[in-house]
């Protein structure tokens, strides 16, 4: 956040020019103190200073929030051959501003895609089974938006390898 004050120094009229972050304060308005010396300068705060303030507040640009349509899917498939369908997970900014997500599989065996997007969108996860053996298996897949105020969430993938049926 950048706030300009005028005419701090009466002798010299210069704007000054602060960068105040408050992403990480986690509140929504903060209030910053800027000590002024008996000649309206900047100065440092000591208890010996005759000083001054000027209150300058800072609202938090608008942060977005994550939401998942699902948080755990499971899947099913018979060693050796094809599993199930992908399935949908949609992505969507519950918050304020823009939600820049991406998504990872911790996981080989899972795919994800699209692997990021703006504000809403929807992916497709799906599961390779063909090199694994019978049992079951877990991974997850974390969607993550270093702005928003809830990153990272994640999504629990359950794949469960049945042993194929012997005909007779």
């Amino acid at each position: 956040y950048e706030e300009a004050i005028s005419g701090l120094n009466k002798r010299e009229s210069k704007d000054i020019f602060y960068v105040w972050d408050v992403s990480g304060l986690g509140v929504q308005e903060a209030t910053l103190y800027i000590i002024l010396d008996e000649e309206n300068r900047v100065s440092e705060f000591s208890e010996e200073n005759n000083v001054k303030s000027i209150v300058v507040s800072a609202v938090s640009a608008p942060q977005p929030e994550i939401s998942l349509s699902r948080t755990k899917l499971l899947f099913a498939a018979l060693a050796g051959s094809q599993p199930t369908q992908q399935q949908s997970v949609v992505i969507s900014n519950c918050g304020a501003g823009t939600l820049n997500w991406n998504c990872v599989a911790d996981r080989q065996w899972i795919s994800v895609t699209p692997t990021s997007g703006v504000n809403t969108g929807t992916i497709m996860i799906g599961v390779n089974s063909a090199s694994l053996s019978t049992g079951t298996y877990t991974g997850t897949i974390i969607v993550s938006d270093p702005t928003a105020t809830n990153s990272p969430q994640k999504i629990d993938v359950v794949l469960r390898v049945f042993a194929q049926a012997e005909n007779n």
